[in-house]
């Protein structure tokens, strides 16, 4: 299949911006999937390299995004790997291998490829630190948002969470071992965050294992997207609902605007 160069239409929402109350400098927000119709473009606008399809098209999906978002600099594109590890610009591993970035300057995007994970973003109050996380269930529990946080110069008082669409409990089932994993590390107050399904197996909910390692750590402003990548399949890639599902992208970063 040829690559497709101009593919975004002018009517079509490849952007949709995050709702939280960041300093007008921050730009925070997650791709469409399909910003076309699927009817006209199967391919939809996929970004991963690893996944999706043709990474041809993914590498050329990446270009188009940062022409039409007018973004200072490619995305620091990361190679997930469900870990605690954050990547800061200049200072990190040549591969790219981690689960977050973290920036103090403008013009560094910052970015997290997902399709069920939860894509946190973070932000000091005052827009001087911005991080982007990928955050399922293994990286919840091996402490990938605290690594977060533990780059941030400011205090977690003073730090803002988006968590972008991502798959919601009535569809994400797991069994005994993800479970007990997640209430070992945290504890008690993770119960209410599965509910009973078939034998031995559990609906989790992400959002509240998130929500309680932030509140963990002191982070009380936060903000939710409310949708579930499974449900929304003219908008969103789902692994759970197709395993050979693309990604789509959330990013943040600061424009030059004081």
């Amino acid at each position: 299949m040829p690559l497709i160069k101009s593919r975004v239409k002018s009517d079509q929402a490849l952007w949709h911006q995050a709702e939280w109350p960041a300093p007008r400098h921050i730009r925070a927000g997650f791709t469409s999937s399909y910003p076309q119709s699927r009817t006209e473009d199967p391919v939809g606008f996929n970004l991963a390299l690893h996944a999706g399809g043709d990474p041809e098209q993914a590498q050329c999906n990446r270009e188009i995004l940062k022409e039409e978002l007018r973004l200072p600099a490619q995305p620091l594109w990361l190679r997930q790997v469900h870990g605690d590890h954050i990547l800061k610009p200049g200072t990190d591993n040549a591969d790219n291998e981690a689960d977050g970035c973290y920036t103090d300057r403008r013009g560094t995007v910052c970015a997290v490829l997902t399709a069920d994970c939860i894509p946190l973003l973070l932000c000091a109050t005052n827009g001087a630190e911005i991080a982007a996380v990928h955050a399922g269930w293994r990286g919840l529990c091996n402490g990938v948002i605290e690594r977060a946080l533990d780059c941030f110069t400011y205090a977690p008082a003073a730090i803002m969470a988006w968590l972008g669409p991502h798959i919601c409990a009535r569809h994400y089932e797991i069994g005994v071992e993800v479970r007990e994993r997640c209430l070992a590390v945290f504890g008690a107050k993770a119960h209410t965050a599965f509910t009973a399904a078939r034998t031995d197996h559990w609906q989790a909910d992400l959002a509240q294992l998130a929500g309680l390692a932030l509140a963990a750590r002191g982070v009380a402003s936060v903000y939710r997207c409310g949708l579930c990548t499974y449900e929304r399949a003219d908008l969103l890639y789902s692994h759970r609902r197709d395993v050979n599902a693309g990604r789509f992208a959330s990013l943040i970063w600061m424009t030059p605007d004081s």
